[in-house]
């Protein structure tokens, strides 16, 4: 199926540029505990893809709770999604709050989306992330990652969104078994 060649092809895409960076055991932070099926559709991938790496999650019930505990050379893994920016600034506080804790430590954000309809927020945002060295931030898209690198001086990706990375054969399990109706997805949010 043509489909099915296409996620492979991302999810081929993905190992290839997110495996070198995943090169020790890790922490995985800034979970999606809020509504929004993409974001989780995005951790779900997110899972599937560590668990092809051949590292161990240090957190494996996500909330780490001894975060105190975390060795300066221990990777943090940060949850992707389209909240890099103002948008929805509550997640990118949460993010900036975590790296702030942890200086040292080598980060990898997973792919994102970047939006800000503040400048100067951009400018202080870009200025603080370049005081991370070892913080890699991974996009989704094309429109992202020209804002990125021509505002932010981190290392800069440009990987599929981890929802790909999701095995589709257990979807289409529960699809053939029931009947094809029409999905509503109504989102209250931006």
């Amino acid at each position: 199926m043509m489909r099915d060649e296409k996620i492979l092809q991302l999810r081929r895409k993905i190992s290839e540029q997110l495996n070198s960076q995943i090169d020790r055991d890790y922490v995985l932070m800034g979970l999606p505990y809020y509504l929004n099926v993409g974001d989780i559709l995005i951790w779900e991938g997110t899972r599937q893809y560590l668990q092809t790496v051949p590292h161990r999650c240090l957190n494996p019930g996500y909330r780490y709770r001894e975060e105190g505990r975390i060795g300066d050379d221990t990777l943090i893994l940060l949850q992707g999604g389209g909240n890099f920016g103002d948008l929805w600034r509550w997640v990118q506080d949460e993010r900036l709050d975590i790296l702030r804790r942890h200086p040292r430590n080598p980060a990898v954000l997973f792919p994102v989306s970047c939006w800000y309809e503040d400048a100067e927020l951009m400018r202080r945002d870009a200025e603080e992330l370049a005081g991370h060295p070892n913080l890699t931030i991974c996009v989704r898209d094309q429109a992202s990652y020209d804002r990125l690198t021509g505002h932010f001086r981190n290392r800069i990706l440009l990987v599929p969104d981890m929802a790909f990375f999701i095995d589709p054969a257990p979807l289409r399990k529960r699809v053939a078994s029931r009947s094809r109706g029409v999905l509503h997805v109504k989102r209250a949010d931006k």
